[in-house]
């Protein structure tokens, strides 16, 4: 009975459909992943499209509740990209946690969250290491250069990460954009 159940629901339901194949992808997703340890390598030079000169480790457990929260915020339209949000908590919560051994973040997971790797930085949430100093780095200075505003409607600028010794760790180009859109009444 259970079968025929199963077969109508194949049949007729395209979210029933989906969800099948979401669940598929999810395990196919998380078997071909390493083992997840206690700390998460979630930014370093090696990664591509990477301008960090420094390493950014995080403690699996915090870096799941940090990824909860962005998940929550942010909508993904592309179907590998709903597979590897919902796959990565999954990784996450069966970290060994006591190990003190470090995963490093799958490559599609960090261009998913290398927007918020600077807000949780400067929230202190993630331990920064110096690659020239061979030390973990506290207080951080993050400054702007190459600031530039195009009317109201466009500012950029660089941020510069340096350790307290004065070696770089980042560097990346910001631009925020203001849209506006016409009010219904006219104005």
């Amino acid at each position: 009975m259970a079968q025929i159940r199963h077969t109508f629901k194949r049949l007729l339901s395209k979210s029933y459909r989906e969800q099948r194949r979401m669940e598929r992808d999810i395990k196919i997703y998380l078997s071909a992943l390493l083992p997840c340890h206690q700390f998460v390598l979630i930014a370093a030079p090696e990664f591509e499209e990477c301008e960090y000169d420094c390493g950014i480790i995080v403690p699996a457990s915090k870096l799941l509740a940090l990824y909860r929260e962005e998940v929550e915020q942010t909508t993904l339209c592309s179907w590998d990209g709903k597979v590897m949000r919902r796959a990565l908590p999954l990784w996450l919560a069966q970290a060994s946690i006591n190990d003190g051994e470090v995963t490093s973040l799958p490559r599609d997971a960090f261009r998913d969250i290398r927007g918020s790797i600077s807000d949780w930085v400067k929230a202190d949430r993630v331990h920064v290491w110096c690659y020239f100093c061979g030390n973990w780095v506290t207080g951080i200075a993050i400054t702007k250069k190459d600031e530039s505003q195009i009317g109201n409607f466009s500012y950029a600028w660089t941020d510069l990460w340096h350790c307290s010794k004065g070696h770089k760790l980042h560097d990346s180009r910001q631009e925020l954009r203001r849209f506006f859109r016409k009010s219904l009444n006219g104005s």
